[in-house]
């Protein structure tokens, strides 16, 4: 009697892909604009520090994302309790503007500028800038400088011999160029620190001194970044100087205006379809510094 024998094999199971997610800006939606999420590495955070619920054996649900950028190295969350992740060591009120600024898509006035802005910012649109009436400072005019040691800039005058700018504080004059024939001179001493200063520039024109600015132009006034400020500021370059978004904020804060806008500029790059960061920039823009 012949025995058959046989043996039977397991079908063959098709191999899994790995599945990909895309990113936001795969997908090309806006960060900021998608619908509220759960911020995946703050749960990890938690699961990982925080203990679990006394009695529930289970952990508080994570907070929900309503705005995130890429900031950085990596990103900035708010979350839907107007928290801020993703960035440390920050003092207070700097934190608290950040929060602001990403919820309210405004950045308030510059408390940097408050109560010595002048509106000298404006004096080119009071001047007709298609005729030979130009002459006037330039800059620096309504902003804060991070430098004690600032650079001076006019509007040259027809015919003008030379140009002799003079620096004012609250009690008189502090510093003068002396006579120049160029449209800009450095001050070679240093100015001192969180005092405003108005400026005037002189034009010897025919035997005769011209003056800028006049009544019923307001003064050209700036201001020097005042000690607290630099040693924060230090701080900041060392701990989060690569954000973006925190020394925009913090710039706009002291009223460093083209600093301000120079890293929010950058922060936009960088997150080309946040419509936050868009709306940020644009506040910025909107403020003329001169």
């Amino acid at each position: 009697m012949a025995v058959v024998m046989w043996s039977i094999y397991p079908t063959p199971r098709p191999v899994e892909e790995p599945t990909f997610t895309p990113t936001p800006e795969k997908q090309g939606l806006a960060y900021d604009d998608q619908p509220a999420t759960s911020t995946d590495h703050i749960a990890k955070a938690n699961s990982n520090q925080s203990p679990q619920n006394e009695g529930s054996g289970t952990a508080p649900p994570p907070e929900k994302t309503v705005v995130m950028v890429y900031d950085g190295n990596g990103q900035i969350v708010l979350t839907q309790r107007g928290r801020l992740e993703g960035v440390d060591d920050l003092p207070p009120d700097l934190r608290e503007s950040v929060e602001q600024a990403l919820a309210t898509r405004r950045l308030p006035p510059s408390a940097g500028l408050t109560r010595w802005y002048s509106g000298a910012s404006n004096m080119r649109g009071a001047l007709n800038l298609n005729s030979q009436n130009t002459f006037a400072p330039l800059a620096p005019t309504d902003v804060v400088l991070e430098t004690d040691r600032p650079t001076f800039r006019w509007g040259a005058l027809d015919a003008a011999q030379d140009y002799t700018v003079t620096v004012y504080d609250g009690n008189g004059q502090v510093a003068t160029s002396g006579p120049v024939t160029g449209t800009e001179w450095t001050t070679p001493n240093s100015l001192a620190r969180g005092i405003t200063y108005s400026w005037q520039i002189s034009a010897l024109k025919g035997g005769e001194k011209v003056v800028s600015p006049q009544p019923p132009l307001p003064e050209a006034r700036f201001r020097i970044l005042d000690q607290p400020a630099m040693i924060m500021l230090a701080k900041l370059r060392e701990t989060v100087g690569n954000s973006h978004l925190v020394m925009g904020v913090f710039y706009w804060k002291h009223g460093l205006i083209a600093e301000s806008q120079r890293e929010f500029e950058a922060l936009s790059k960088a997150n080309p379809k946040s419509s936050v960061v868009k709306a940020l920039l644009a506040n910025i823009r909107s403020f003329r510094p001169g």
